[in-house]
Protein backbone atom coordinates (compact mmCIF):
# COMPACT_ATOMS: atom_id res chain seq x y z
CA UNK A 1 0.00 0.00 0.00
CA UNK A 2 1.02 3.34 -0.58
CA UNK A 3 0.28 6.50 1.66
CA UNK A 4 0.56 10.42 1.47
CA UNK A 5 1.12 12.30 4.75
CA UNK A 6 0.55 16.16 5.67
CA UNK A 7 0.15 18.58 8.45
CA UNK A 8 -1.68 21.50 9.34
CA UNK A 9 -2.40 23.43 12.48
CA UNK A 10 -4.52 21.52 15.18
CA UNK A 11 -7.31 23.63 14.45
CA UNK A 12 -10.98 22.24 14.74
CA UNK A 13 -11.79 23.01 10.97
CA UNK A 14 -8.31 22.78 9.55
CA UNK A 15 -8.22 20.12 6.64
CA UNK A 16 -5.02 18.60 4.55
CA UNK A 17 -4.02 21.63 2.37
CA UNK A 18 -5.69 24.32 4.49
CA UNK A 19 -3.50 27.50 5.23
CA UNK A 20 -5.57 28.04 8.32
CA UNK A 21 -4.25 28.88 11.63
CA UNK A 22 -6.00 29.31 15.27
CA UNK A 23 -5.01 30.82 18.79
CA UNK A 24 -5.46 27.18 20.12
CA UNK A 25 -3.00 25.54 18.19
CA UNK A 26 -0.29 28.74 18.89
CA UNK A 27 -0.75 28.31 22.96
CA UNK A 28 -0.92 24.68 23.17
CA UNK A 29 2.49 23.47 23.04
CA UNK A 30 3.81 26.85 25.31
CA UNK A 31 0.74 25.74 27.76
CA UNK A 32 2.56 21.82 27.38
CA UNK A 33 6.03 22.65 28.44
CA UNK A 34 6.76 22.57 24.36
CA UNK A 35 7.65 25.00 21.78
CA UNK A 36 6.30 25.27 18.47
CA UNK A 37 2.82 25.35 16.60
CA UNK A 38 0.75 22.33 17.74
CA UNK A 39 -0.07 20.36 14.50
CA UNK A 40 -1.56 17.46 13.00
CA UNK A 41 0.03 14.81 11.38
CA UNK A 42 -2.42 13.48 8.42
CA UNK A 43 -2.13 10.43 6.31
CA UNK A 44 -4.76 8.48 3.58
CA UNK A 45 -3.98 5.81 1.75
CA UNK A 46 -3.28 6.18 -2.52
CA UNK A 47 -3.27 2.86 -3.66
CA UNK A 48 -4.55 0.22 -4.38
CA UNK A 49 -7.25 2.47 -3.20
CA UNK A 50 -7.80 6.45 -2.23
CA UNK A 51 -9.30 6.54 1.24
CA UNK A 52 -10.28 9.42 3.37
CA UNK A 53 -7.89 11.71 5.37
CA UNK A 54 -7.44 10.36 9.10
CA UNK A 55 -4.72 12.16 12.05
CA UNK A 56 -2.87 10.00 12.76
CA UNK A 57 -0.06 12.07 15.32
CA UNK A 58 -0.22 15.48 16.81
CA UNK A 59 3.22 17.31 17.24
CA UNK A 60 4.86 20.58 18.36
CA UNK A 61 6.47 22.20 15.28
CA UNK A 62 7.88 25.31 13.25
CA UNK A 63 9.93 27.13 16.38
CA UNK A 64 12.40 24.67 17.74
CA UNK A 65 16.06 24.80 16.88
CA UNK A 66 16.93 23.35 13.13
CA UNK A 67 17.43 19.86 12.29
CA UNK A 68 21.18 18.61 12.66
CA UNK A 69 21.60 17.08 9.48
CA UNK A 70 23.41 13.38 9.33
CA UNK A 71 26.70 15.18 7.14
CA UNK A 72 27.07 17.70 10.18
CA UNK A 73 26.34 14.76 12.81
CA UNK A 74 29.26 12.77 10.75
CA UNK A 75 31.49 15.47 10.90
CA UNK A 76 31.23 16.07 14.79
CA UNK A 77 31.57 12.65 15.76
CA UNK A 78 34.47 12.06 13.16
CA UNK A 79 36.44 15.12 15.25
CA UNK A 80 35.15 13.15 18.58
CA UNK A 81 37.48 10.10 17.58
CA UNK A 82 40.12 11.21 16.02
CA UNK A 83 40.54 13.25 19.46
CA UNK A 84 39.82 10.31 21.87
CA UNK A 85 41.69 7.31 20.06
CA UNK A 86 44.12 5.67 21.88
CA UNK A 87 47.76 6.38 20.76
CA UNK A 88 49.66 3.35 19.14
CA UNK A 89 53.30 2.19 20.58
CA UNK A 90 55.49 0.13 17.97
CA UNK A 91 57.42 -2.67 19.20
CA UNK A 92 60.48 -3.62 16.90
CA UNK A 93 62.12 -6.71 17.39
CA UNK A 94 65.21 -6.41 17.62
CA UNK A 95 65.40 -3.37 18.51
CA UNK A 96 68.35 -1.58 17.57
CA UNK A 97 69.96 -4.01 15.53
CA UNK A 98 68.75 -6.90 13.28
CA UNK A 99 70.68 -9.11 11.47
CA UNK A 100 69.95 -9.96 7.53
CA UNK A 101 68.27 -13.52 6.77
CA UNK A 102 66.81 -13.66 10.47
CA UNK A 103 63.19 -12.14 11.02
CA UNK A 104 62.42 -8.58 12.42
CA UNK A 105 59.76 -9.08 14.48
CA UNK A 106 56.33 -5.74 14.67
CA UNK A 107 53.61 -5.55 16.80
CA UNK A 108 51.56 -2.87 19.27
CA UNK A 109 49.69 -3.77 22.04
CA UNK A 110 45.75 -4.21 20.66
CA UNK A 111 43.14 -2.77 22.35
CA UNK A 112 40.41 -4.10 20.48
CA UNK A 113 37.50 -2.39 19.63
CA UNK A 114 37.15 1.13 21.59
CA UNK A 115 33.18 1.90 22.17
CA UNK A 116 32.67 5.43 23.22
CA UNK A 117 29.41 7.12 24.47
CA UNK A 118 29.02 10.58 22.47
CA UNK A 119 26.70 13.00 23.41
CA UNK A 120 27.15 15.81 20.92
CA UNK A 121 26.05 16.95 18.57
CA UNK A 122 23.60 14.21 19.32
CA UNK A 123 23.84 11.39 22.19
CA UNK A 124 25.19 7.96 20.52
CA UNK A 125 26.88 4.92 20.21
CA UNK A 126 30.31 5.27 18.12
CA UNK A 127 32.01 1.34 17.88
CA UNK A 128 35.74 2.47 16.15
CA UNK A 129 38.09 -1.29 15.41
CA UNK A 130 41.35 -1.08 14.09
CA UNK A 131 43.72 -1.76 11.51
CA UNK A 132 47.59 -2.18 11.32
CA UNK A 133 49.55 -2.01 8.56
CA UNK A 134 53.26 -1.65 8.94
CA UNK A 135 55.42 -0.46 5.39
CA UNK A 136 59.17 -1.42 5.72
CA UNK A 137 62.02 1.06 4.00
CA UNK A 138 62.48 -2.04 1.33
CA UNK A 139 59.38 -1.73 0.36
CA UNK A 140 57.60 -4.73 2.27
CA UNK A 141 54.25 -4.64 3.24
CA UNK A 142 52.88 -6.94 6.40
CA UNK A 143 49.45 -6.28 8.03
CA UNK A 144 47.80 -7.02 11.60
CA UNK A 145 48.96 -5.96 15.03
CA UNK A 146 51.85 -8.96 15.52
CA UNK A 147 53.39 -10.05 18.76
CA UNK A 148 56.18 -9.94 20.52
CA UNK A 149 58.84 -12.08 20.74
CA UNK A 150 57.13 -15.50 23.18
CA UNK A 151 59.61 -18.06 22.47
CA UNK A 152 57.91 -19.62 19.27
CA UNK A 153 61.06 -19.53 16.23
CA UNK A 154 59.33 -17.60 13.69
CA UNK A 155 61.51 -19.25 11.21
CA UNK A 156 60.04 -22.65 11.99
CA UNK A 157 56.38 -20.91 12.12
CA UNK A 158 56.46 -17.66 9.83
CA UNK A 159 52.72 -16.81 10.28
CA UNK A 160 52.88 -16.66 13.84
CA UNK A 161 54.31 -13.00 14.10
CA UNK A 162 54.32 -10.09 11.94
CA UNK A 163 57.63 -9.89 10.67
CA UNK A 164 59.96 -9.16 7.91
CA UNK A 165 63.16 -10.54 6.76
CA UNK A 166 66.06 -8.27 5.20
CA UNK A 167 68.44 -10.19 2.90
CA UNK A 168 71.14 -7.11 2.61
CA UNK A 169 72.64 -4.98 5.29
CA UNK A 170 71.74 -1.56 5.54
CA UNK A 171 72.76 1.60 7.87
CA UNK A 172 69.87 2.82 8.68
CA UNK A 173 66.43 1.07 8.17
CA UNK A 174 62.79 1.79 9.18
CA UNK A 175 59.65 -0.07 9.64
CA UNK A 176 56.24 2.68 9.81
CA UNK A 177 53.35 1.97 11.06
CA UNK A 178 50.10 3.73 10.47
CA UNK A 179 46.53 2.60 12.11
CA UNK A 180 43.06 3.03 10.37
CA UNK A 181 39.91 3.11 12.58
CA UNK A 182 37.07 1.85 11.24
CA UNK A 183 33.78 3.32 12.68
CA UNK A 184 30.15 3.25 13.17
CA UNK A 185 27.95 5.48 14.91
CA UNK A 186 24.37 4.53 16.38
CA UNK A 187 22.04 6.90 17.01
CA UNK A 188 17.80 5.91 17.79
CA UNK A 189 18.55 2.55 16.22
CA UNK A 190 20.28 3.89 12.96
CA UNK A 191 23.67 3.08 12.17
CA UNK A 192 25.85 5.64 10.12
CA UNK A 193 29.09 4.72 8.90
CA UNK A 194 32.21 6.95 10.08
CA UNK A 195 35.08 8.13 7.21
CA UNK A 196 38.10 5.51 8.17
CA UNK A 197 40.70 7.94 10.56
CA UNK A 198 44.18 7.29 9.35
CA UNK A 199 46.32 8.53 12.75
CA UNK A 200 49.74 9.83 12.04
CA UNK A 201 52.18 7.30 10.91
CA UNK A 202 54.66 6.34 13.42
CA UNK A 203 58.03 5.20 11.92
CA UNK A 204 61.34 3.13 14.14
CA UNK A 205 64.57 3.18 12.80
CA UNK A 206 67.34 1.01 13.09
CA UNK A 207 69.95 -0.99 11.52
CA UNK A 208 70.91 -4.42 10.12
CA UNK A 209 73.83 -6.15 10.01
CA UNK A 210 75.88 -8.96 8.25
CA UNK A 211 76.19 -11.87 10.66
CA UNK A 212 80.01 -12.53 11.02
CA UNK A 213 81.30 -16.26 12.24
CA UNK A 214 83.70 -16.07 14.84
CA UNK A 215 86.64 -18.66 15.24
CA UNK A 216 87.74 -19.17 18.76
CA UNK A 217 91.04 -21.01 19.80
CA UNK A 218 91.32 -23.33 23.02
CA UNK A 219 93.36 -25.91 24.02
CA UNK A 220 92.21 -29.28 23.99
CA UNK A 221 92.18 -31.14 27.44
Amino acid sequence: MTYEYAVTPACPTALPGDAINCTAATQYCALNGSTGIHEDVWRRQTAPATTPWQVVDQVCTGNGPPPISVQQVVQDVSEYERDHMPIPVPNVQPANVAIVNLPVLVSVPQPGPQTMQVQQPVPGLLVATPTYTWKFDDGATVTGAGLPYDGTDPRVDPGHYASHTYTAAEAQASVTLTVTWNATFTVAGQAFTIPPLVMPPITTTFSVHEAHSVLVSGNEP
